[in-house]
This record gives C-alpha cells, structure tokens and sequence, in this order.
C-alpha cells in the first residue's frame, strides 16, 4: 500500500491532525489524481461503513472529500426547482434506472458541505413513507457532494394554507390529514431518537396523490448522545426558524430541546392554519423570545373549534411539561377531533334548523316549525350517535325540545308537546309535570266535546231508537185500541195499566242504559217520555180519587201526550210537533164530541208512531249518504 493511499485513509478516519490536513489540501490542490483516489476511498467508505457513521467521522466530508470526476455518473442534472439557505435543488434524471430524481447540493461548499452530508446521513437512516428517501449521495462536475432524492411532484403546504383574511382553498380536515402524516413521521423519528428541530409548513410537501413528506431534516439531531449520528450534545447555539420556534429554542443552550419541540413545532404549524400568521412576529430574536416569555395565552379566531383550539393551546404550551407527552398522544388528539368534527358538523345544521323553527313558530307557520323541529331534533340525535360525549349537542337537544314543547302548550297541543318532549331521554321533571296536566285538561275538554257531539248527532243510538220506539209504539197503538174497542169502566183498572206501561218504559230505559241515557237526544227522548208517564198515572190516580169519567181521563190523557210531544219537539226535532198536533186534533174533537173518542185515540197513537218511523228513516238515509 502506498504512503498517498495511507494518508488518505488516515485523513478519511479522521487521524490526522489540522497541520497534516493543510497539507493535504494543498496538495489536493496541485494534484488532479490525489483527488480521484481520496474520492474513490471516500465513496468505499460510505458504502461499508454507513450504518456506523458518527458524528466525529462527518470530518470525512469535509475538504477535498471527492474528486472531480463523478463517482456516480449515471445522474444528470436540470433545472433548479428550489433555493434555500443553505442549498440548491435540481430536478435530475437517474439514467440507470429512468426516473426523475431531486438532486441537492449546497451554496457554499466550504460552509455548507458537512451540513448537506450530515442531514443526508440523517435522513437516509430515516426510512419512512412520510419522510422522502436518499437514493444516493454522488459528488458533481466539481467535485462537490450531491444528494440524490425521491423527486416529490407536488407543492409546498405552506402555499395551501390561508392568509389573513384570505381562507384556504382546502378544508380544514385535509389540513389536520397532512398534520397527522406529519406526525406519523415525527413518531417514527422520535422512535429513533431523533428530533427535526424545523417543523414547519414551508418544510412540508404534498404529492399528486396526497402524499405527505416531512422535509428538510438539516437540523435534525440524535438525542443519544453516544448515537453515530449528528447529536444534540455537540449542538451550539440558536436553530430553527424564529417564526415557529420553541421556547426552549430560543435559547442559547439546546440541552432543553427535546420531542417536546417537535410538538410544540406542530401545534405552531396548526396555529397558523388557524390564523393564517406564523405564532411568532419579529425581527429579531430578543424581541421574539421576551414575546414568547410574555405569552399568557394564544390569540385564535372565534371561528376555530374550541376543540381544536384546545389542542393548539396545549400543544404550544410553554412549559414542555404542560404539552402533550409525546407526538403520538397529539396525532390521538387529532384523530379524535376529527372523528369529533363530524358531530359539530351536524350540530351547526340542527342550529340552523333549530333557529327556522323559531322563526316559522314567530311567522305561525304550524307545519314549517314542526318539520324544522324534527330536523334539527335528528341533526343534534346523529351528532350525539357520532360522538356520545359531546355535551354541546345533549344541551341544544335539551334546549331545542324544552323550546318546542313551550310552542306547542302556547298553541293548546299537549299531545304534539309530549311526543316532542319523548325525544329526550330524561325530560325536566318540571316541564314533563306541565305537559301532563295540559294533557289531562285536553282529555277532559275532549270528552265534553265528544259527549256533546253524540248528543247532537242523530245517527249516535239511531238503531236503538228505532227499535225500541218501534216496540213501544206498537204497544202504545194496542194500548189504545184496546181502550176505545172494550171501554174501561174502572180508572182503577186503567192506573194498573198505567203503571204496568210505566214499568215497562222504565225497564226497557235501563237495561238499554249504554245507548239511551248516553246520547243526548235519546236521554232528552227517555226523560220526557218517564215524565209524561209519571204525570198520566198521577192524573189517573187523582181521577180515582175524585171518581171521575174514565172517558174523561183519556180525552185529558190525549191532551198530556200532546204536551210531552211539544216538549220532545222543542229540544228534539221540530218534525214531532205532527204528533203534538195529531193529539191536540184528537183532544179538541172530543171535547166537542166524546163519541169520537174510540177514533180520535187510536189514529193519534198511529200518528205518533208513524212520525217518529218517519223521523229515524230520513234521518238513516242522510247519514248514508253524507258517509257515502
């Protein structure tokens, strides 16, 4: 082995010490084929001993690490397609397998060198679906390194977000979905002992298909401190982008960073989704870092959900001890707020329904308010299905069914009001009391009602008044054949007769109570027809007493029926004032001539008869026709 290849394998370890590596540069300088040869020895070291890189061999990178000639060809460079602080990107094509790559390289090779190497390193043992992979690190035309990339087609997630005044042309939830693969990126680092140190939405891609890549690991360190990679021990100093950072970057002592950056980092990040203004304002860092101190609290719009502004205020919290424990437990809180949005969002269409059914009760528009009860009712029950915890939807159920419930008592509807007051499943005792009495006063005013209406309904007890008075007034027609066709000499006979009717009527009054006594027109019939009765076996016995003509009696009992006739077609139908008139006829002629009387009675009881089959045969016909 020769004494150069020696050397370079000294220099490469990191064994030589600042004088013998000035010389060495020196005569890399001069001689074209030392360069190749340190090149070629570099790119075997990368490739047999990448895995155990530490931080202290990064000093092989530095100087004149690679030779002019590249040591992978097979990449050629385009168009630059990104500028940063520290490098340039170009879009490069990978000729031996075809594809579009991101080629990185620096500004300032004497500066910047190690840096590149160092994130390069960093991200390649980073590998995760949402941090974009290193295919290679090659050296250029020029010697100086390059970072072969995943090209990512797609934009920057901080050109999506909203400004002031200006709202995202995305939702919300496909913001909090790229946080969440944020986070799953910064899981798997941390899992690995690694902090970014720079989230940010400008460090941020979104692919064509929505893929998510955390970018720029350039301050990425190792929490280990005996990790082989760049580690935070050895950091100084302040790093990171002021606009986002941390409490505990802003100061000159790093030993205070940790994961918990990294979730503050991200709760800054949703903090401008929410504003559309990084956290931090300034110029300078003193100014920012006596701001930050001063903070007792952040300043979000009205709009933002209290979840999520929770989460935010949380996560940015200054002291680490108060931030979420790890990114995780942020990503579950995401997760849940999402799950949760759900919820809100039915919730903010029952408030609109709610609010249509105030204003359609206000307009009394009966039917639009309860649909729009309804509605809003199944809006808050689907928002308490979707996320059960959710104590905003209970209330504004509780408050929605309480509201309706007034309208409807206020509109005399107790029964409406208790089936809306069921859709609640633990109903104010205080209110479920009210909605029960006026129930119970409907039920009541209800039932007069219909007590009423059957009274004045002729077809209610039609049947029973056609047969009974069918029955009674065949016996009644008998009665009074039997009178004038064999005369009753004794009024003693006749008051046994008169009372044999009057038990009958009665009999037949209370056995066909259900019918009789509960319409109003039967009752009005039954009373009249027990009084008029009543008053005949009176006036019989009377009669007996004084021993007055039989014939006499009847004539007067012809007056009487005509009287109780007169009273049934006063408060019944005025149609049975033909009875009333067949029996004063019949009064009247024998009064003039008592010889008429064997067919005055007898034609009156067929009249009486026959009027009222009359009466309850046009009444049966209306009936069907008006069902008809």
């Amino acid at each position: 082995m020769s004494a150069d290849r020696q050397l370079l394998e000294r220099f490469l370890r990191g064994e030589l010490d600042a004088e013998a590596i000035d010389a060495l540069e020196r005569r890399l300088d001069e001689e074209p084929e030392l360069q190749r040869e340190l090149g070629a020895l570099a790119q075997e070291a990368y490739e047999a001993e990448l895995p155990d890189l530490g931080t202290t061999r990064m000093s092989l990178f530095q100087g004149r690490a690679f030779a002019a000639e590249p040591i992978a060809a097979g990449v050629e460079l385009r168009e630059v397609i990104g500028r940063g602080g520290m490098g340039v990107v170009h879009r490069g094509l990978q000729h031996s397998l075809g594809r579009t790559v991101a080629v990185k390289s620096v500004r300032d090779p004497e500066r910047h060198r190690a840096p590149l190497l160092q994130e390069a390193v960093l991200t390649g043992y980073l590998e995760h679906p949402n941090i974009a992979p290193v295919h290679e690190i090659t050296t250029g035309a020029d010697g100086q390194p390059l970072v072969v990339l995943k090209h990512i087609e797609g934009t920057v997630w901080s050109d999506t977000l909203p400004r002031p005044n200006q709202p995202s042309a995305m939702p919300l939830e496909w913001h909090l979905r790229v946080v969440l693969q944020i986070c799953q990126a910064l899981r798997f680092a941390h899992s690995r002992g690694v902090v970014h140190r720079d989230v940010k939405p400008s460090n941020v891609m979104i692919g064509e298909f929505d893929e998510v890549y955390l970018m720029d690991w350039g301050l990425g360190v190792c929490l280990d401190a005996g990790s082989r990679l760049p580690s935070l021990a050895d950091q100084r100093g302040i790093a990171g982008t002021p606009a986002f950072m941390a409490p505990e970057q802003l100061e000159e002592d790093p030993s205070g960073i940790g994961t918990h950056t990294d979730v503050y980092l991200v709760g800054a990040c949703l903090y401008h989704l929410a504003t559309g203004e990084p956290p931090q304002a300034g110029t300078k860092l003193a100014e920012i870092r006596e701001a930050v101190k001063a903070r007792r609290g952040l300043s979000l719009p009205a709009e933002t959900p209290p979840e999520l502004a929770g989460i935010i205020e949380r996560a940015m919290a200054l002291a680490p001890t108060d931030r979420y424990a790890s990114i995780g437990d942020l990503r579950d809180a995401l997760e849940g707020f999402l799950e949760h949005r759900t919820s809100e969002t039915l919730v903010a269409r029952g408030d609109e329904r709610a609010e249509a059914m105030m204003e359609a009760h206000g307009a009394s528009d009966a039917e639009a308010a309860e649909r729009a009860f309804f509605d809003a009712a199944f809006n808050y029950r689907a928002a308490l299905d979707s996320w059960p915890n959710n104590e905003g939807a209970q209330q504004k159920l509780d408050a929605l069914v309480r509201a309706r419930v007034e309208q409807l008592i206020s509109l005399d509807a107790p029964l409406a009001a208790r089936r809306a007051l069921a859709i609640v499943e633990a109903a104010d005792s205080e209110l479920n009391a009210r909605v029960e009495a006026a129930v119970a006063r409907e039920h009541e005013a209800r039932f007069r009602l219909e007590h009423y209406e059957r009274g004045d309904n002729r077809v209610f007890g039609l049947m029973m008044r056609r047969v009974i008075g069918g029955a009674l007034g065949l016996i009644w027609i008998a009665i009074s054949v039997a009178l004038v066709a064999v005369p009753v000499t004794s009024l003693t006979t006749l008051l046994v007769g008169s009372v044999g009717v009057l038990f009958v009527t009665t009999f037949v009054i209370i056995r066909a109570r259900h019918v009789m006594l509960d319409v109003r027109l039967n009752r009005h019939n039954a009373m009249i027809s027990l009084i008029a009765e009543v008053a005949l076996v009176v006036m019989i016995a009377l009669a007996a007493v004084t021993d007055r003509p039989v014939t006499d009696v009847l004539t007067e009992s012809m007056l009487l029926v005509a009287l109780a006739a007169g009273a049934v077609a006063a408060v019944m139908d005025t149609r049975v004032f033909l009875t009333a008139l067949a029996y004063l006829a019949g009064y009247v002629a024998c009064r003039l001539d008592p010889s008429l009387l064997r067919f005055a009675f007898p034609a009156a009881a067929v009249a009486m008869v026959a009027v009222s089959h009359g009466i309850n045969v046009i009444t049966a016909r209306r009936a069907a026709t008006s069902s008809g």
